[in-house]
Parts: structure tokens; C-alpha cells; sequence
């Protein structure tokens, strides 16, 4: 499945407001924050993440797209 950090940011800002935090409030700016650290987390990943592959001819460590 592929990261999508649109569909995570609706995720972070839904876990906020589950938490009390006020996400309506038009001061708070909160959308471009849940928008900001989500394509942070999704960027770092592909970044970085590999699959280690252990066996068959596909051996090896491969990154993550």
C-alpha cells in the first residue's frame, strides 16, 4: 500500500481533536501543522526504509518507494 500524507494528515488532525485539542478554531492554524508533519513522516520513510529480502533471487536489502 502506498503512504499517502494527505490521508495521514486527516489521520493526525482526527487524533488531535480526539484529544481535545481544538482543530476548528480558526487561530490555530492546526491543518497546516497535521499537513506539515505528515509529509515530513511520508518523505522520511521513503527516504529511508529498506525490505530485506532473505531468500530466492530477489535476495538483499531493497528500498522502499
Amino acid at each position: 500500500m502506498a503512504m499517502n500524507s494527505t490521508a495521514l494528515a486527516s489521520l493526525i488532525e482526527a487524533k488531535l481533536q480526539a484529544a481535545g485539542f481544538d482543530t476548528q478554531n480558526q487561530h490555530s492554524d492546526i491543518q497546516a501543522l497535521c499537513t506539515a508533519v505528515a509529509e515530513a513522516v511520508v518523505e522520511h520513510i521513503h527516504a529511508t526504509a529498506t525490505a530485506n529480502v532473505s531468500s530466492g533471487s530477489s535476495s538483499g536489502s531493497w528500498p522502499v518507494t
